[in-house]
C-alpha cells in the first residue's frame, strides 16, 4: 500500500503513465492554457474587467486542443468577422461589383472599398439583436 506521491512531469505522456491518484502532489512544467468557461453568470454588459473561470480543464504542451465552441452567438460573430475580412482583403478570384481599375485607384488614395457594406450591417444587426448589446460597435459605425 502506497501513500501520496510527488509526481513530476514535463509532458502529457509522463503524466498519463504516472497513474495520478487523489492526494498526490504534482510538479508540472511546460506551456499550456486553461479552458475558460464563462458560465451563465457573466454577460457582455458586465462592468468588471475580470471574467470568472476555473482551470479544471487544461490544455498542456502537446495535448490536443479543444474544439472551437459552438453556439449561435459564436456563429454570428464568425460570420460577421468573415464578411468584414472578405471585404477588407478581397482575393483576386472574388466577384466584385467594382472594376479592377477603380478599385486600384480607390486603394491608392488611401480609402478602403467595401463592396457590400449592407452585408456587414445585416450581420451586425443579427449579432446585436438586443438593444444594449454591441454598444461599442454601434458607436464605431455611427
Amino acid at each position: 500500500m502506497k501513500g501520496a506521491q510527488t509526481i513530476e512531469a514535463t509532458t502529457v505522456k509522463q503524466l498519463e503513465k504516472a497513474g495520478v491518484r487523489v492526494g498526490d502532489t504534482l510538479h508540472l512544467s511546460g506551456k499550456g492554457m486553461c479552458n475558460i468557461h464563462s458560465g451563465a453568470t457573466w454577460s457582455g454588459q458586465s462592468n468588471s474587467p475580470f471574467m470568472p473561470f476555473d482551470c479544471s480543464q487544461i490544455i498542456w504542451n502537446d495535448a490536443p486542443a479543444l474544439p472551437l465552441p459552438e453556439s449561435d452567438l459564436v456563429n454570428k460573430a464568425m460570420a460577421l468577422s468573415q464578411a468584414v475580412n472578405r471585404q477588407l482583403h478581397p482575393k483576386p478570384e472574388d466577384d466584385s461589383r467594382v472594376s479592377a481599375s477603380l478599385r486600384s485607384a480607390i486603394q491608392k488614395s488611401g480609402m478602403v472599398l467595401l463592396d457590400d457594406f449592407g452585408d456587414i450591417v445585416l450581420k451586425t444587426a443579427d449579432l446585436c439583436a438586443a438593444e444594449d448589446e454591441c454598444v461599442r460597435s454601434e458607436k464605431c459605425a455611427g
